[in-house]
């Protein structure tokens, strides 16, 4: 094709400087060098993307022939243009091109609908700013104009305010180019409409503040593992359960937090889960936490696009529920041990009246007996028969005690010879068992206040309970008891050699009626009856940890206001004490009464009922008067009634006997009257200790000459 028809002129006639190019590249060709370069400055109505291609014909070059070929590159170029115009268009993308030194902007049909406005060839350089939010106007004139202004690349997101008022996001990227002074010549670019991405963002960030928010005060634990079991979530109540911090756990293991042990139990239940593809639940126990010490684990496993599972698991702290049911539990079992105790002492209340009252009798003859002896030798057999009759109204006084749970007596206490006493009373036992007993007691102890007839049942108490375990074990069979004082109180240890307390039962071992012991051979009272009797006096029974054998310590306090004098029975018996009526519906027990009564020099008369001894008070008035509260027909609380309405000075003289302690009604009686009483049966230190009070007034009463039995300070034992 010639070379004009090609350009669409007479090549001849265009500018010097082309034609001087075209001859150039002849020149080069039949030298043999093909050539290939663009045409600077390009030929009218040409592009720049035009190229001239010569070469050599690939005939004989000796030929001299030579052949110029010109490429057109239109077509190529007008390809490239539609790819691009599709891709920006498939991206939703505008494009812009900025003419820095005529100050115009050309704009893309799609940027254009980008800011809302008329697609125009050519717009003025100002109007980019007439559309920006006010608010990031000072950014956008910042980051673009200091771009523009030194050639450098941008990218910028910010707001514009369309003419219909709609504010959308838009990200503008460009780049500048400048002469060869550095002016900026031009700047060029593509925008792209924000909008839909930024709230999807925003959305995105309210949904991650509010799961955050959620997993952050969510009452129960949660968290999420990857598929390698690092922990990808976990919120604060997660953390407390797995006892470590949020920040700690986050991209660890459950046995890098936990330890192997729990982790393997884990993996064990998380594998089961992604198996049965079920979610699997389990209590945990932490064991050596004060907190957060038991858990209900739920973990289920997630499975996306046919990805490795993950785990997903909710952890429910249990610690509080589980104390209530414990405390619930507790309750329960102490309700079930009080409705025990409560059938105990309904049986009691029916049987001690008919067991005390013979048991009175028989002490009392005995010692009416012991103390008449002609001979030593009756007087010992006396002796042993009122410590007999002692040794089982004990029994009935311990069950009667633990059924009613009252207060102990406030009386002087010397602890060594009441465990020295508990040790008689125990001795054949242990003898017949084959135990030895060690016993080192600190001398000079201070006596405690106390009732000693509890007291000495509590050591009688522990001291069976350890014959009874030492009998089911190889001789040698060792107990061990010493006492000493520490810090202010009173510490008696109890060793023995026998099998111990196993682990599983030492929380339980002071329970009422829990027992060990086969069927038959124990009642489970003893270990609880001495734990209250200790808690009772304000003092401790622990049972101690120990490598062999059970270890018991009794602890109880010393008042600093003790003192151990007290008035001597001869000082009592110093004079005559008057006349006493006993009132009880026992013919048996009044004679008996009426006899150690009058061994302590007293005389007395004995009335059978209520009726009998108002009669008797028409014509005597007596210094004491002994009555039984539970009697037929006038009981004990209707004659002291009878007397404070119509002898108020014979009612502050009443002092009560009773074998039943446990009736609401003679409890309210006693706590109304405010009267001394002394239950049956009793012994001869109880029957002295109640008389002598008494005594001390009627001498009084005797030597002044006037009534002092109103008087607040010589009431009560």
């Amino acid at each position: 094709m010639p070379v004009a028809e090609l350009f669409g002129c007479n090549c001849c006639s265009r500018a010097a400087g082309t034609w001087q190019w075209v001859a150039n590249g002849q020149k080069r060709l039949v030298q043999g060098r093909p050539t290939r370069s663009p045409i600077d400055p390009p030929p009218w109505g040409l592009s720049s993307s035009w190229r001239l291609l010569m070469s050599l014909p690939p005939g004989d070059q000796a030929a001299g022939d030579a052949g110029l070929f010109v490429s057109d590159l239109v077509a190529r170029l007008q390809q490239s243009e539609e790819r691009l115009r599709v891709a920006v268009e498939a991206a939703e993308m505008g494009t812009w091109d900025y003419d820095v030194v005529q100050n115009r902007c050309w704009w893309s049909p799609r940027t254009c609908e980008i800011w809302g406005i008329e697609y125009a060839e050519s717009l003025p350089g100002d109007l980019r700013y007439g559309f920006v939010h006010p608010e990031d106007e000072q950014r956008y004139r910042r980051e673009v104009d200091d771009a523009v202004f030194s050639g450098r690349p941008f990218q910028i997101e910010y707001r514009i305010i369309r003419p219909d008022g709609r504010v959308r996001w838009v990200l503008l990227r460009g780049v500048s180019s400048c002469d060869a002074d550095g002016h900026p010549v031009r700047a060029t670019g593509i925008a792209l409409d924000n909008s839909e991405r930024r709230e999807a963002d925003e959305q995105l960030r309210e949904s991650r503040a509010l799961l955050d928010a959620f997993m952050r005060n969510a009452p129960v634990g949660m968290y999420l593992k990857d598929p390698d079991g690092r922990y990808l979530m976990v919120n604060p109540e997660m953390a407390k359960v797995l006892g470590v911090g949020v920040e700690q756990a986050l991209g660890r293991t459950a046995e890098e937090v936990l330890g192997a042990e729990e982790a393997g139990r884990i993996a064990e239940e998380e594998d089961r889960a992604v198996a049965t593809g079920q979610a699997q639940s389990r209590n945990q126990y932490f064991p050596d936490r004060t907190d957060h010490s038991s858990a209900l684990l739920i973990r289920f496993p997630l499975v996306r696009n046919g990805e490795r599972p993950q785990i997903g698991g909710f952890a429910i702290d249990t610690t509080e529920q589980m104390r209530a049911e414990a405390e619930l539990k507790r309750s329960r079992e102490a309700l079930h041990q009080s409705e025990k105790l409560s059938a105990l002492g309904s049986l009691l209340a029916g049987l001690s009246h008919e067991l005390n009252n013979p048991l009175s009798v028989v002490v009392g003859q005995a010692l009416i007996l012991e103390e008449k002896a002609a001979d030593q030798q009756t007087a010992a057999r006396a002796g042993k028969i009122r410590a007999a009759a002692e040794r089982c109204a004990r029994i009935v006084q311990t069950f009667l005690a633990m059924a009613r749970q009252r207060e102990p007596e406030r009386q002087l206490v010397d602890i060594n010879e009441t465990i020295d006493a508990a040790l008689e009373l125990t001795a054949y036992g242990l003898r017949s068992a084959g135990v030895s007993v060690d016993t080192d007691f600190a001398r000079d102890l201070p006596v405690v206040i106390g009732d000693a007839g509890q007291l000495h049942q509590l050591f009688a108490n522990l001291i069976i309970n350890a014959q009874h375990a030492l009998e089911t074990c190889r001789a040698p069979r060792r107990l061990g008891i010493a006492t000493r004082l520490e810090n202010g109180h009173i510490v008696m240890d109890i060793r023995d050699n026998g099998p111990g307390v196993a682990p599983a039962l030492r929380a339980r071992i002071f329970e009422p009626f829990f027992t060990t012991k086969p069927v038959g051979a124990g009642t489970g009272l003893g270990l609880s009856f001495a734990y209250g009797v200790a808690r009772a006096h304000g003092g401790e029974l622990l049972l101690l940890e120990t490598a062999s054998g059970a270890h018991f310590r009794v602890v109880l306090p010393v008042e600093a206001s003790v003192h151990a004098a007290a008035h001597s029975e001869a000082e009592t018996r110093a004079r005559p004490a008057g006349r006493v009526l006993v009132v009880d519906d026992e013919v048996d027990l009044a004679a008996t009464v009426c006899e150690l009564l009058e061994l302590h020099g007293w005389q007395t008369r004995a009335a059978h009922s209520g009726e009998e001894a108002i009669r008797q008070l028409d014509h005597d008035d007596p210094d004491l008067i002994i009555a039984d509260i539970k009697m037929p027909g006038m009981d004990g609380p209707a004659l002291f009634d009878w007397l404070s309405e119509h002898r108020p000075a014979l009612a502050d003289r009443v002092v009560f006997l009773t074998g039943d302690t446990l009736g609401d009604a003679a409890n309210a009686f006693l706590a109304r009257c405010g009267r001394p009483f002394l239950e049956k049966p009793f012994s001869v230190e109880s029957f002295a200790a109640l008389l002598r009070p008494q005594q001390v007034r009627c001498n009084t009463r005797h030597t002044s000459g006037r009534d002092v039995s109103n008087d607040r300070h010589t009431r009560g034992l």
